[in-house]
């Protein structure tokens, strides 16, 4: 019987020990009694077993009958009662893998939390679990005073997801990769002025950024200059150049010639080489990096706006596009590890 052994590993000195022994005892959620181990030595006095040393139940590959409803038993108590916040933070992140209908009770509470982690967390259960009722609360949402709440917005309007980023606080995260596209996916003329307001006026450079890039996502002509002023602010520009990247490989074949001004960002990635010899070949008629052309050189230097032009897709019907996962992290100072 391998139980006993994981009990005693869940209490290993190593972290890393602890991490794989949670993951091992994810990956048998059926079984209800690799479940009880985990969750009884997270509520032990004294534990070392941090609610951070549990990664995402789905990504431990568990999808077993059974295993849903086990994890759901032991995360429901943790947010229906006062408690540790590391504890619901993670509950809340199970509460994604796990929903039911009705969740949004439970988490409730938590939405006015003083912890910012915390209101963000059960903001992003109620994203995942139930969209429509996320999108029910986009303008208190985008009033939030922390920026990482509020960059939940513009995420959640965007048509595919690229990855989930799971705050404990600003250093303890962990990334997971969705994905979450919809041909059926509207914007609204209500969820397009928030984005608006956001990418206008939002006193953070991330929050900014990424509204442009989902009003991008639904064709709003948006001012490239405006956007290219707000990723200069960003003081790691190869993160920004791994998101410009993304975008544009995603996107070149519908976007117009101004698109040309995001094209130093890419210069400063490790994308995909391949796929950003399409871009560059879209966009100078080379697979290489070259000058931006005179007029958007320009258009720059002289602060005149550089509207967004898109193209015509020749291709009908729905077509499913396949994506790389992509894990944007920001950091909001130089010196962050």
């Amino acid at each position: 019987n391998a139980l006993p052994v994981l009990e005693l590993l869940l209490r290993d000195s190593s972290a890393q020990i602890r991490k794989n022994t949670a993951e091992v005892c994810l990956r048998k959620a059926s079984n209800k009694q690799f479940t009880d181990a985990l969750f009884n030595e997270l509520l032990r006095q004294d534990t070392p077993l941090k609610p951070d040393d549990v990664g995402s139940w789905r990504e431990s590959g568990s999808d077993k009958p059974g295993a849903k409803n086990n994890i759901r038993a032991r995360v429901i108590p943790l947010l229906q009662k006062q408690g540790d916040a590391m504890l619901q933070k993670m509950a809340c992140f199970f509460l994604i893998e796990t929903w039911k209908t009705g969740d949004e009770t439970t988490l409730a509470p938590f939405f006015s939390s003083p912890d910012p982690w915390l209101r963000r967390a059960a903001l992003q259960a109620l994203q995942g679990g139930s969209p429509k009722l996320f999108r029910a609360r986009l303008k208190e949402v985008a009033a939030d005073s922390s920026e990482f709440v509020r960059v939940l917005v513009p995420n959640g309007l965007q048509k595919q997801s690229r990855s989930s980023v799971r705050y404990f606080n600003e250093t303890n995260f962990y990334s997971y990769y969705s994905y979450s596209g919809s041909s059926q996916f509207k914007v609204s003329a209500a969820e397009r002025d928030i984005l608006r307001q956001m990418a206008a006026a939002d006193t953070s450079p991330k929050v900014r950024a990424e509204a442009y890039f989902a009003l991008l996502d639904i064709r709003e002509k948006v001012d490239l200059n405006s956007l290219v002023d707000t990723l200069d602010l960003f003081p790691d520009q190869k993160v920004i150049g791994e998101r410009v990247a993304s975008y544009l490989s995603e996107n070149y074949s519908q976007l117009g010639t101004n698109f040309a001004i995001l094209l130093p960002y890419v210069d400063q990635s490790e994308f995909n080489p391949s796929r950003l010899e399409k871009v560059y070949a879209y966009f100078t008629g080379s697979d290489k990096p070259g000058n931006l052309p005179d007029a958007l050189r320009a258009a720059r230097a002289e602060r005149k706006t550089i509207t967004a032009d898109f193209v015509e897709s020749s291709v009908t019907g729905n077509v499913a596009v396949a994506r790389e996962p992509l894990i944007m992290v920001y950091f909001s100072k130089k010196t962050c590890p």
